[in-house]
């Protein structure tokens, strides 16, 4: 039993990310799949990062294209701090990004109507409920739409769509 545990314990150490250990990284950003997950370059490893709080538009969705466009604009090939919270269900670091010192990509890509303050996973934060709805107000990026649907309300109806097309197979 002893020696199973041990073996856990060095399988577990050895080959989990080095970012468990530390809440708070850098690295450089190296790609930029869509408005909420970017993929980061720190010593030589490859992480994802989802960025917490937030939810932008899929890339098929009305203002996904805008949002990683407006992310890669900002953080593309430049370095990044990144204050991980956690993972996700896809194995992608969950966690606020910062740029050139102290911006907080989130608060931008919300204020800027690019994307949702995901009240599901960020309930208590008010920078982003009251960025939201500062964009709301002023009918900026998605909130320009007439009915916006945000994404995972996008999402579940993609779902819906695939089972019932392969139902009618």
């Amino acid at each position: 039993m002893r020696f199973f545990l041990y073996f856990v314990f060095l399988i577990f150490f050895f080959f989990t990310p080095s970012i468990l250990f530390s809440e708070t990284f850098f690295g450089e950003v190296s790609f930029v799949p869509d408005g909420d997950t970017i993929h980061l370059r720190k010593n030589f490893k490859k992480f994802k990062i989802r960025l917490s709080g937030i939810d932008c538009p899929e890339i098929r969705q009305l203002g996904g294209v805008s949002a990683k466009r407006r992310v890669k604009e900002l953080i593309f090939k430049k370095k990044v701090k990144v204050v991980g919270k956690g993972y996700d269900r896809y194995g992608r670091v969950i966690g606020k990004v910062f740029f050139q010192g102290n911006i907080d990509l989130g608060l931008v890509l919300v204020s800027e109507g690019l994307c949702w303050w995901y009240k599901k996973y960020a309930k208590n934060n008010l920078s982003l409920s009251e960025a939201e709805s500062k964009a709301r107000k002023k009918k900026i990026g998605v909130w320009s739409h007439s009915n916006p649907l945000p994404p995972w309300k996008w999402r579940k109806l993609r779902r819906k769509k695939k089972i019932k097309d392969f139902l009618n197979f």
